[in-house]
């Protein structure tokens, strides 16, 4: 079997001669990069599907498959970087909208400081801004998966979910809950016109070839749990049903605090939940998600903390983590390897090759 192949044959049902080991590597790559460290033959694209094989891993973060593309007519975006800080704008009827980011050399990532909506009137500008939005056919939809071939399945992002869309974008979590005690039908009506937005993009879904489409919704029950049945659970299942409908699989990225949401996802009919984070960096065991999957045949993806690819970590702590992956597997759940989130700056390269390795070898 090759990669894409093994990754695609784990939600069709379909026997697999080993796990599928899907490391996310964007993080290390860039700090490498920024280090001056990263060999040229891991540079761009075509750098991240080298990594990929030299590690036996699949690949499929960073490689997105995008269906539609998304443009809004009277509505001007930019970034600009100065002083290690990078500010995106958006400017709409006269409007300006702002988020700033700053550098932060030691993590090797930037860190919001500023995010665009900090006054309930602002909402009405991202109401603007979201009603102007219409998404087109993407002409290069294909190209990542043909690219990739028997390497890797790009991912295909769907765009952010009403609530997770406030709580990451535009407004962050502290704002969006002040702003729905103080204010909730400005907040509501704003969720209302995200998600008709976001219908314009699920009839593209069945013109592309990739199989897989992802919720990146960045869930943590400890920010979304209690607003779940509320204002996430019609929406997901509704767009789940509309992947269905199109012929494809569904999984959501949830890589924050995790037991009060398993069931509640499941409940939303995904296939997958991807980026799971257990013990001893998340909030439980693997064994106690898949408890909480019940009898759904729900997908298992990650199981391997970032964190645990750096000191103090070492490989045997890696490999009792695979080795519990391995026997949900041979228990009946389904299960797709993965780091969660991601492996990071001060990572171990060679750890991630011996992970893909020892799947092999548990395979044969």
């Amino acid at each position: 079997m090759n990669q894409r192949d093994r990754l695609v044959a784990v939600f069709e049902k379909k026997p697999i001669d080993h796990l599928p080991w899907v490391p996310d590597l964007g993080y290390w790559i860039e700090a490498e990069a920024k280090r001056g460290r990263l060999p040229e033959k891991y540079e761009g694209r075509a750098g991240r599907i080298h990594i990929c094989k030299d590690v036996t891993a699949c690949a499929y973060y960073g490689y997105g498959a995008y269906p539609a593309q998304c443009i809004a007519e009277g509505v001007k975006q930019s970034s600009q970087d100065k002083d290690g800080v990078r500010v995106e704008r958006w400017e709409c009827d006269g409007h300006v909208l702002e988020k700033h980011r700053r550098w932060m050399a030691d993590s090797f990532c930037y860190g919001i400081t500023k995010y665009p909506v900090t006054e309930v009137s602002q909402l009405a500008v991202v109401r603007e801004i979201f009603a102007r939005r219409q998404y087109v056919p993407n002409p290069n939809a294909n190209v990542p998966a043909r690219e990739l071939g028997g390497d890797g399945h790009p991912i295909t992002p769907m765009p952010r979910s009403p609530l997770p869309a406030l709580l990451a974008d535009w407004v962050g979590v502290e704002g969006t809950i002040f702003m729905m005690v103080d204010a909730l039908d400005e907040v509501e009506k704003t969720l209302e016109v995200i998600e008709r937005a976001n219908d314009g993009f699920f009839p593209h879904l069945p013109d592309i070839e990739s199989r897989i489409c992802h919720f990146c919704d960045n869930l943590s029950a400890d920010t979304i749990g209690g607003y779940w049945d509320t204002y996430c659970a019609d929406y997901y299942r509704r767009r789940v049903q509309q992947v269905h409908d199109a012929g494809k699989y569904c999984v959501t990225h949830l890589d924050g605090a995790t037991k009060a949401l398993i069931p509640r996802l499941v409940a939303s009919g995904l296939d997958g939940i991807e980026s799971l984070t257990p013990q001893p960096v998340g909030d439980i065991t693997m064994e106690e998600m898949s408890d909480l999957m019940g009898d759904a045949d729900t997908v298992l993806w990650g199981g391997l903390p970032g964190a645990m690819f750096a000191g103090p970590f070492s490989w045997n702590d890696l490999k009792e983590m695979i080795d519990g992956l391995h026997r949900l597997y041979r228990g009946g759940r389904r299960v797709v390897v993965a780091s969660a989130d991601l492996v990071p700056p001060d990572g171990d390269i060679e750890l991630v090759r011996r992970v893909g390795r020892y799947l092999i070898e548990l395979g044969n």
